[in-house]
């Protein structure tokens, strides 16, 4: 029986060790086992990190983790490796990481560890159920015999039951058979009759009927009577005969009897199916604690796009520049980028989004794309992503040291925040990178560039230029600082680091463009109206569509349904900050867009 019914499995996980405990468990009803977490090495560096990925049953991860804690300030000669205990535990599982010391002793460590917290630990078995109407302590073999009398008996009651009922039913449809092959009769029969119980009595003493049968005869609708209607029951009766038949058979034999357990027993396995969580071993010397497989991967140098469409591509170098990029009469989402970054294999990615989420990953997880196709959304890199969340700014770091820069946040709603990249050395997956209030979202994440002022341009074309120095350094879940005063219904569409020199370029709901001098823009400080960086008269548009800031020229797409126009930002009209702008001409084709433009992004 032990080949098939192995030992106990515990939703958790972690190692069965059962040893002859187990047989004993089984043959007697009593014992005891020992249950152990499932852990693993890996090394990040020239360190080592113990990982536990399963716990033993009933063993809480949080009372572990200060167990752990606790034990090392106590065995401090044994457990003085331990450098941190971190728990990276999320959605998709449970991961706790205690971190070593360069010069831990690994196999030291993991034998204290096993010995003085509850990593390892026993489960007591006490086999009682009950039996006979009364609690017993029994082995494996007798719990089974007792299991499958009750069962067996609960189908002789239950079959006893179902056969009563269909000899009810059986009954009452031959009576009723009766009467729809002799309807004229009956009819003419309650029809002459002084009353129900009269008709009743008559009909019993005419067709040989039982007192039931007469009664279902007199509630007898009278569109049973189509030949539709008969047929179903005579082919209701059949089948009632049948199923008498087979529950007669299963209360006469115990063979059917235990088939029928058999079968019930299979409908529940193949409904409820599910591997073991938990792995049997005879001794505890059979557990192998080692690290996972690691692949050695040739380092590869690569391209990161984020494309307009929001989708992230990673592509070889060579293919992006042997790419047509000047072919730009199909362009559209995917093949315009808003964010190109050389890295290489081995690099994580900081993925932050207009939600102020963070999402961290191997730049070599991204699916390899071409220039021109979709590329990979969020949400089906990151499970915990919202449909609709947006990525802002991809950074690109060594997995063991973020740069000693700040970086800083612009929101819709004119917030600035400065944090240290070090906030964002966090060992989980997808984290808050910064508080937004309601509405609000990321516009634009920036790592600091250094001797800059910050630009901010809103969508009803006020433009602020202030000064860093009073923008403070906060943690990563805070909200940041007021850094423009808006209008009631505006917000913020652009904002950036700008160095003092260059252009500013303004587009328009209706494609009238023009180009600012930064040397109309001077630095102001935080949380002020700011001024006017485009007039919107009602025939350029009521809203700036797209805004960006150029210290050398470079390309801008401007596009709707039917066309669409690229051009250098150089190209565009240069005007005084209060002037209303022009619709711009695509030098290839000799046309103005007249039209409301639906879209316009630097490429």
């Amino acid at each position: 029986m032990m080949k098939i019914i192995k030992g106990p499995d515990f939703p958790t996980g972690g190692f069965v060790i059962a040893g002859d405990e187990l047989v004993q468990a089984y043959e007697t009803g009593k014992g005891k086992i020992t249950l152990q977490a499932k852990i693993h090495i890996e090394t990040q560096g020239e360190r080592k990190n113990i990982v536990i990925t399963e716990l033993p049953y009933q063993v809480n991860k949080a009372s572990l983790l200060q167990k752990i804690l606790a034990v090392r300030e106590d065995k401090k000669e044994l457990l003085a490796g331990i450098a941190e205990i971190v728990d990276e535990s999320d959605r998709d599982g449970m991961r706790a990481v205690i971190k070593l010391k360069k010069d831990a002793d690994v196999k030291k460590i993991i034998e204290a560890l096993l010995k003085y917290t509850d990593l390892r630990t026993t489960f007591g078995i006490n086999m009682v159920a009950i039996a006979d109407g009364k609690p017993m302590l029994m082995g494996l073999l007798d719990i089974i015999a007792y299991y499958t009398d009750y069962q067996r008996a609960v189908i002789i009651s239950r079959t006893k039951y179902d056969l009563q009922n269909a000899k009810d039913r059986a009954h009452i449809l031959e009576g009723l058979v009766v009467a729809v092959k002799n309807i004229d009769e009956v009819i003419k029969i309650i029809k002459k009759s002084a009353s129900t119980t009269d008709a009743r009595k008559n009909l019993r003493e005419r067709f040989d009927l039982s007192e039931v049968q007469a009664q279902a005869i007199l509630d007898l609708r009278l569109s049973r009577l189509t030949k539709l209607e008969v047929d179903k029951l005579l082919d209701e009766l059949k089948q009632l005969k049948q199923l008498i038949k087979d529950l007669t058979a299963i209360l006469g034999s115990r063979d059917l009897q235990m088939n029928v357990i058999k079968t019930e027993l299979s409908q529940i396995k193949k409904a409820y199916k599910s591997s073991r969580c938990s792995d049997m071993l005879k001794r505890a010397e059979d557990i192998v604690i080692g690290g996972p497989p690691v692949e050695e991967k040739p380092k590869e140098d690569f391209i990161l796009g984020l494309t307009m469409a929001g989708t992230l591509k990673r592509m070889t170098t060579k293919h992006v520049s042997m790419s047509n990029k000047a072919s730009v009469d199909k362009l559209s989402g995917i093949d315009a980028y808003k964010q190109l970054l050389q890295t290489s294999t081995g690099k994580q990615l900081l993925i932050f989004t207009d939600k102020g989420n963070c999402y961290k990953m191997f730049a070599e997880d991204v699916a390899e794309s071409k220039w021109r196709e979709k590329g990979t959304q969020l949400k089906e890199l990151f499970a915990t992503a919202t449909k609709d969340e947006k990525i802002v700014y991809i950074g690109a770091v060594d997995s063991e040291k973020l740069p000693a820069d700040d970086l800083y946040f612009f929101t819709k709603q004119g917030m600035v925040k400065r944090t240290a990249w070090a906030e964002y050395d966090v060992q989980k997956k997808s984290f808050q990178a910064i508080k937004l209030k309601d509405d609000d979202l990321v516009v634009a994440v920036e790592s600091e560039a250094k001797n800059t002022t910050i630009l901010y341009v809103t969508r009803k074309g006020m433009v602020l230029n202030f000064e860093k120095t009073d923008v403070p350094q906060q943690g990563r879940v805070s909200g940041g600082v007021k850094g423009m005063l808006l209008a009631d219904g505006d917000e913020v569409i652009c904002a950036t680091q700008i160095a003092g020199k260059g252009d500013v370029v303004v587009i328009t709901e209706k494609c009238f463009a023009k180009r600012v001098s930064l040397k109309e823009i001077e630095p102001s400080v935080r949380y002020r109206k700011g001024v006017k960086i485009i007039d919107l008269a009602g025939t350029n548009g009521q809203n700036v569509l797209f805004a960006g800031y150029f210290a050398k020229p470079g390309m801008i797409a401007c596009y709707n349904e039917e066309q669409i126009i690229v051009m250098q930002s150089n190209e565009i009209g240069a005007e005084a900050r209060t002037g209303k702008g022009k619709p711009p001409k695509d030098n290839k084709k000799g046309v103005l867009i007249d039209d409301v433009c639906q879209c316009a992004t630097s490429v």
